[in-house]
């Protein structure tokens, strides 16, 4: 993975608890743009997944996926991907069952996406997309998971100044590689 930052500033790259990599920076100067860009490829494979251990923490419900907002996401009756993943894991995590929130791409977006992963009795998280009603599979691409989308927000930041403004751009696109 290659990220450049303009104006150039020291980047700190981590892992956070959902092993997702985190990078922060800081410009303390004034300035009139900000842009970033990551490159990067992903391999991809849903039909050969691994088992990985399920997370208690993946159990519970969070202040984004408790009754109260599920109910106002229903009443509005639509909403974006973070809405249908959200009510989601509610209901999965009201019947027992791990459910994590993922934060991604899928090809042919156009922008950042989100769906749902289950554990399953074979102990593989599996990807299922409510707002497209169908498995995820190999034209999704993860990015960070979490419990829900505050643990996986894409770009975050503090913009201040007149005339300020924020546009985001996404790109991906996936090809198959014959191995």
């Amino acid at each position: 993975m290659s990220l450049t930052v303009r104006p150039a500033c020291r980047l700190d790259w981590q892992r956070d608890a959902f092993d997702s990599v985190v990078v922060t920076g800081y410009l303390p100067e004034p300035h009139d743009f900000f842009s970033y860009s990551v490159t990067g490829i992903a391999f991809v494979d849903s039909e050969h997944a691994k088992s990985d251990p399920a997370k208690p923490l993946y159990r519970f419900e969070t202040p984004l996926t408790c009754a109260g907002p599920v109910v106002e996401a229903l009443a509005q009756g639509r909403g974006v991907c973070q809405d249908y993943a959200h009510v989601m894991l509610a209901v999965c995590r009201r019947l027992g069952m791990d459910a994590r929130y993922i934060a991604g791409m899928l090809d042919g977006e156009g922008a950042t996406h989100a769906w749902v992963e289950v554990h399953d009795e074979r102990g593989v998280w599996v990807g299922l997309d409510p707002t497209h009603d169908r498995a995820a599979g190999d034209s999704y691409i993860v990015i960070g998971h979490g419990r829900d989308y505050r643990d996986t927000k894409i770009d975050i930041g503090l913009f201040t100044g007149a005339g300020v403004s924020q546009t985001q751009w996404v790109n991906a696109s996936v090809h198959e590689v014959g191995l």
